[in-house]
């Protein structure tokens, strides 16, 4: 698939300039570098930044959840449970792998877990609600899940 690309890089510098930044899952993969971003948006510390989580992480998803507007669509909420803040993707894999059990409870995320789920449950009028585990969280989606939703029903 061809593009612009001088188009397409003015426009995404234009809103990295205001706090909104695009970006695909291969952030690791130094081809694009130059293509949207300028390395500005690459490197940190001197060095080219492996992964974005290394410069910017996100925060947790019970303080993204607090943010306001943060369900901007009364029919649908989603989130996505991928790493516990300041964890690099690199360390997880090799923490967690092969993923057969819990290595590392987190307990804010599944109580974020657990407040979504009974967010969706008693919303009305219903709407939609997905909740993604990664088995980098805590070293097995599955578990993690499995004890979100025993706390909804230990409530």
């Amino acid at each position: 698939m061809s593009f612009d690309r001088q188009t397409l890089a003015q426009r995404v510098a234009e809103l990295a300039s205001k706090g909104v930044y695009l970006g695909t899952s291969s952030w690791k993969y130094e081809g694009w570098r130059g293509q949207l971003y300028d390395d500005a948006r690459y490197v940190y510390h001197g060095k080219f930044a492996r992964t974005r989580f290394e410069r910017m992480c996100l925060p947790s998803v019970l303080e993204q959840m607090a943010l306001p507007g943060s369900r901007p669509n009364p029919e649908l909420v989603a989130s996505r449970f991928l790493l516990k803040p300041g964890r690099k993707y690199e360390d997880a894999v090799k923490s967690f792998q092969p993923y057969d059990k819990t290595k590392e409870i987190y307990p804010e995320a599944r109580d974020a877990g657990r407040a979504l789920i009974q967010e969706g449950e008693r919303y009305e009028p219903r709407r939609k609600t997905y909740i993604y585990v990664n088995n980098r969280l805590e070293g097995n989606a599955l578990s993690t899940i499995e004890a979100m939703v025993g706390l909804v029903v230990a409530r």
